[in-house]
């Protein structure tokens, strides 16, 4: 079904029901009388590959930027609650509709294009598309194709993720993803997306930083449902959201047009490290390392996605493992996030090291780790699309040094081999940014809850990346031919990444910005 067809069938259905209530599931939504036969990972040529032009772009989730609509979900749930006697969110902050991207998407995707952006990456809400369980909200539908339909008006290539840590109510109370038999429910809204909105993008993600999640949800308690240390619950729902993966790949391969879709997953890259390695209090920060890089860094991801083992260590109780049947599992590319480095303390707390390009976040930005993380994916033998990067930064000031010290590490990692497709940078718009609420800028736009206009305003700096934006698929290309020179002549050594000491001093030198401490004023150096 080519763009126009999927359209008109939706307006169809639309028109079908009362114009402003919820219909019911139109009759065959998850029957498959189209569908093709049950199918693997395909050969698929994806956007911005290495015959194509690479890929610039910006990320947003719809639900941090729109709320839920009125419809109950388990993060506009837990906003309203309290943990013991603190509010869930920093502030007491409640989503609402954030800068309401979902009715501003016409003028907010013009601001992105002002930004040379060719790659628009968003979440479909789920709660949105399925606000009760067996009911489709159409009108929902025809939203989001008319989003697809102003991206199409820019030339913007999409990528869409089917999840991104927001569910309907109806499914938190079912036991959402710690009950293996609800893995259905996901893989059934899936097919219903893919129904609606295949011909629209031709990268569907199913899940966002599983690790995250779960580790936010069950040990951390900053992500609903609020339960700590509670490991067994975390591994359990880690394992079910893969194999909700797993089902949901199959599902759409099977669904007419699904075979030239490329269907992959998202993961957050994070290592963590001691901040005094060989001090007394490496006695019981070394241990707690170990187990948080194994399980919700990316030891875990990396080894399942490569071998189809999903290995959950023991903590107090006995190791346990699953195999996944035909081995590798099926995926057509990863997304890649990476943010920074983490950094702990001797009690446990975040921190960086002397000279770190700091962030308003609880991590710094670490240029290198960038290459370190394309490098570390690589392994998994899949396009990588670099889904998520960005700074939180709340001055804009560093914004230049943070461009140009990630870019140079993007290109330096694809002039040694590594096929990297895209970029999208975190985020186009200030948004509700999860637990932390309104107080963590990563926009290129500027914007703030407490202004009435819901005034966007673009940050002088972010001009700096727009003009990366312009220039950088080209150095992409000739970091390409640089490879294939390389591997004519034998010569393929990667390369040499300093030491930690080395990649700091060379952060530093890439920032040029500095604030006058008693006129307020930016200066140059």
């Amino acid at each position: 079904m080519d763009v126009t067809a999927a359209r008109d069938e939706t307006k169809r259905l639309v028109t079908s029901q009362m114009s402003h209530e919820v219909g019911q599931v139109p009759p065959g939504i998850n029957d498959s009388p189209d569908d093709a036969a049950h199918s693997t990972s395909a050969a698929v040529t994806g956007p911005g590959g290495p015959e194509e032009e690479f890929l610039c772009g910006v990320a947003l989730s719809v639900y941090q930027n729109s709320g839920d609509g009125g419809t109950p979900t388990n993060w506009g749930i837990f906003e309203n609650q309290k943990t013991w006697i603190f509010n869930n969110i920093a502030n007491g902050d409640k989503c609402g509709n954030s800068n309401d991207f979902w009715n501003l998407y016409e003028e907010d995707i013009e601001r992105a294009a002002a930004l040379n952006v060719k790659f628009f990456r968003l979440s479909i809400e789920w709660s949105r598309i399925q606000p009760r369980r067996g009911e489709v909200d159409l009108e929902a539908v025809q939203r989001y194709h008319d989003i697809f339909d102003v991206l199409d008006r820019h030339k913007m290539e999409t990528t869409v993720t089917l999840y991104h840590f927001v569910h309907p109510h109806w499914f938190e109370e079912l036991g959402q993803f710690q009950r293996p038999e609800n893995i259905q429910l996901f893989v059934d809204y899936a097919k219903i997306a893919f129904r609606h909105f295949g011909s629209r993008s031709k990268l569907w993600a199913t899940f966002n930083e599983v690790n995250v999640q779960t580790f936010c949800s069950y040990i951390y308690g900053s992500f609903p449902p609020a339960k700590m240390f509670q490991f067994g619950a975390a591994g359990h729902v880690f394992l079910h959201m893969y194999q909700a993966h797993i089902e949901a790949y199959h599902a759409i391969k099977g669904l007419k047009g699904g075979e030239r879709a490329l269907v992959g997953i998202v993961h957050n890259f994070m290592t963590y490290e001691a901040k005094y390695p060989v001090a007394i209090s490496a006695a019981w920060v070394n241990p707690i390392v170990e187990v948080i890089n194994k399980c919700w860094g990316n030891d875990l991801t990396i080894n399942f996605l490569t071998t189809g083992k999903f290995t959950w260590p023991s903590f107090f109780s006995k190791e346990w493992s699953w195999q996944y049947p035909e081995g590798r599992p099926p995926c057509d590319f990863v997304g890649l996030n990476y943010y920074g480095r983490g950094m702990i303390d001797w009690t446990l707390a975040p921190t960086h090291r002397r000279g770190d390009l700091t962030t308003d976040m609880p991590f710094a930005a670490y240029a290198p780790g960038l290459y370190h993380a394309i490098a570390s994916m690589a392994e998994i033998e899949l396009p990588i699309y670099i889904t998520e990067t960005g700074i939180c930064d709340h001055t804009s000031l560093k914004r230049p040094a943070f461009f140009k010290a990630y870019l140079d590490e993007l290109v330096q990692a694809v002039q040694d081999g590594h096929d990297v497709r895209g970029i999208t940078m975190w985020t186009l718009i200030d948004n509700f940014e999860w637990a932390y609420g309104f107080d963590k800028k990563f926009g290129l736009y500027g914007w703030s809850p407490d202004d009435p206009t819901n005034r966007r305003t673009l940050h002088d700096t972010s001009k700096v990346l727009a003009e990366h934006y312009i220039t950088l698929p080209k150095r992409i290309q000739e970091a390409r031919n640089k490879w294939a020179a390389r591997k004519l002549e034998g010569s393929v050594n990667p390369h040499h990444v300093p030491p930690p000491e080395e990649q700091a001093k060379d952060l530093l030198r890439h920032l040029h910005v500095r604030e006058a401490v008693h006129t307020g004023q930016v200066g140059v150096i």
